[in-house]
């Protein structure tokens, strides 16, 4: 927005994923962080690919609001 107000043209888009399945958790030695972390990643997580996804999806919105 404020490069959008100083006339530069330069558009940017902001993602804020959910925790994102991955090894991370199987880094976690504490058990109790652990099993909250877990529960947490089964209820909100989301595939790499999925980030993936919506990433190319925002360049591919702002490509095409371009025309």
């Amino acid at each position: 927005m404020k490069s959008a107000q100083e006339g530069t043209n330069i558009r940017t888009a902001t993602i804020y994923p959910a925790p994102i399945n991955m090894e991370l958790l199987d880094t976690i030695t504490d058990k109790n962080v652990s099993a909250g972390m877990t529960a947490l990643y089964e209820q909100y997580g989301i595939t790499p690919d999925r980030v993936a996804n919506v990433v190319a999806f925002a360049i591919e919105v702002i490509h095409f609001s371009k025309a």
